[in-house]
């Protein structure tokens, strides 16, 4: 999730007008968590990218509201957030989830902070050792993604192709859903990454800020061959009744309808899928410089960092190699005669 200090890279005036008209709006000194959670929502349009004003809006919403919703701003209290987030852990939610909500929230109190509702944020420290740093991505086993992929291709060709392609990519969905022919090369199996889609019509770079250029597997190569020809549009994953590409949240509502369907739970986005990309390239041992390339991590430290704890081999089986090529030197003297070392 981006920081509530992101701007939208449009510049949209609309919105930098509607937050300082909501600047001037006068408020209730004691709204509830609710009435003041709109505000935020409101005013955020003008600071946030649209993929983050969504996930903002989102985990709000759905986890949030309504344990806290009526409660009076002034009344949240650090103990109270925390037992929040606890029993969202307990619930079974992915502990990055939840510290995104924990982020959300905290966003959210700041600007109370700010407009001088509140003394202090009492999300400040709510999480505190709840969570590591390098909590690890939830990633999908590979027979897992083999099912959904097969079930979307099935009852919506479009999104399993789409949901093939992050398989083998590792694509953030956004960039995904930017992809236009010319991005394509079929005959070097691979594929520019030159823009991402917030939805709505708005387009921007990568996260990373520059361009990139991935490999294709045969099957990500085959499916999209199949897409180019039939594709009408300049969009690989057009909407049929619109020359953009499909929302990010209508593909979201796809992808999570299967993936219940296949049995996958609730916790798992097509961000997912990108994860899995990671986890699975480092444990059949890629560099992670190849990893880092293919993802589009600005650094290697973001690679390594999210992945390189608790995936690949371990280490044991890497020194064992070294006992393992031991022996074929063996059996190849042994058939061949000793050979002067070099």
């Amino acid at each position: 999730m981006e920081g509530v200090s992101m701007m939208n890279g449009k510049g949209d005036g609309s919105a930098i007008s509607l937050y300082r008209s909501e600047r001037a709006a006068p408020m209730a000194s004691a709204p509830t968590v609710e009435e003041y959670v709109a505000r935020f929502l409101r005013r955020a349009q003008a600071r946030l990218r649209p993929n983050s004003h969504r996930v903002y809006r989102s985990v709000l919403t759905h986890h949030v509201l309504p344990a806290l919703g009526t409660t009076p701003l002034k009344g949240l209290t650090r103990p109270r957030i925390r037992r929040l987030l606890v029993s969202l852990l307990e619930a079974g939610n992915a502990p990055m989830m939840v510290r995104c909500i924990h982020v959300a929230l905290s966003a959210v109190l700041t600007m109370a902070e700010d407009d001088g509702l509140l003394t202090e944020n009492p999300a400040h420290g709510a999480g505190k050792r709840l969570w590591t740093r390098k909590s690890l991505p939830r990633a999908i086993p590979l027979t897992a993604i083999d099912a959904l992929v097969a079930r979307a291709l099935e009852v919506a060709p479009r999104f399993g192709a789409l949901f093939l392609l992050q398989a083998r990519t590792g694509l953030r969905l956004g960039e995904v859903l930017a992809l236009r022919k010319e991005h394509v090369n079929l005959t070097e199996r691979s594929l520019r990454v030159a823009e991402t889609y917030h939805g709505g019509g708005r387009f921007g770079p990568p996260k990373s800020g520059r361009p990139r250029d991935v490999d294709l597997s045969d099957e990500a190569a085959s499916a999209l061959e199949a897409l180019c020809r039939a594709s009408t549009s300049g969009y690989l994953f057009a909407h049929p009744r619109k020359d953009l590409p499909y929302h990010p949240a209508r593909v979201d509502e796809v992808f999570r309808r299967i993936a219940t369907a296949v049995g996958l739970p609730d916790a798992v986005t097509p961000h997912s899928l990108r994860h899995s990309v990671a986890t699975a390239l480092l444990g059949f041992g890629a560099p992670p410089q190849y990893v880092q390339s293919l993802l589009g991590h600005r650094s290697i430290v973001t690679t390594v960092d999210l992945y390189g704890a608790g995936h690949g081999l371990r280490g044991t089986e890497w020194v064992d190699r070294l006992d393992r090529e031991r022996k074929h030197r063996e059996r190849d003297a042994a058939a061949h005669g000793p050979r002067r070392a070099r």
